[in-house]
């Protein structure tokens, strides 16, 4: 799939890599659903997997998955343009998800989750685009692994970074200017709880 200018928007989920293996290059232009409860899926089910370069295109969408079918690997590549979440954006959800951002803005109105659920394995390297949300979590529940390693750009996020959570996995890697509310490493949900695994390095 190629877009190169023009305005395609769906009515609900719009999926590459479904059933199968799936390539996809946004040059320009807008792709976009009218559905909150609609998702941009990178690898959707039954062991596919997909990858996705946005040179240019603006996307905007109710909710972005990249990683959900077992075994399958979703990868998403942003050197320009833009990628937008109404609600959430989660990579690595219940298998392998990954994203590496050299340019253009990313954003998430909810939460922004690294390795989301259980089978979940998510990593974000950001060169240098600008990334907001309003909770960033890396390892979201016990099975979830998630790393981002924040080189270049910004990073804002508005409530609450944390780093493994119930559980969860996660690993911050900062080399860049990051700005947050509350930032939480390793943390447990309620008491009894499974505690979360963190770390952070800042350099």
């Amino acid at each position: 799939f190629r877009l190169d200018g023009g305005n395609l928007a769906c009515l609900n989920n719009f999926l590459i890599g479904y059933n199968g293996n799936g390539l996809a290059t946004l040059e320009s232009g807008t792709l976009s659903n009218e559905w909150d409860s609609g998702t941009f899926y990178i690898s959707s089910s039954s062991g596919g997997s997909g990858t996705v370069t946005n040179y240019g295109a603006e996307g905007n969408f109710g909710k972005i998955i990249f990683g959900r079918a077992a075994n399958g690997q979703g990868t998403y590549v942003q050197n320009g343009g833009s990628i937008t979440g109404r609600t959430d954006i989660y990579i690595g959800d219940i298998s392998h998800g990954s994203a590496v951002l050299n340019g253009g803005t990313v954003g998430a109105n909810g939460h922004f989750r690294i390795g989301n659920a259980a089978g979940g394995d998510g990593t974000v390297t950001n060169n240098g685009a600008d990334i907001t949300g309003q909770h960033l979590i890396m390892g979201y529940v016990s099975g979830a692994a998630g790393r981002m390693t924040h080189n270049g750009g910004t990073l804002n996020v508005r409530e609450t970074l944390q780093v493994g959570r119930a559980g969860g996995v996660g690993a911050f890697d900062v080399n860049a200017s990051c700005t947050t509310r509350n930032m939480v490493i390793g943390t447990r949900i309620g008491d009894p709880g499974v505690n979360g695994t963190g770390t952070a390095t800042v350099a």
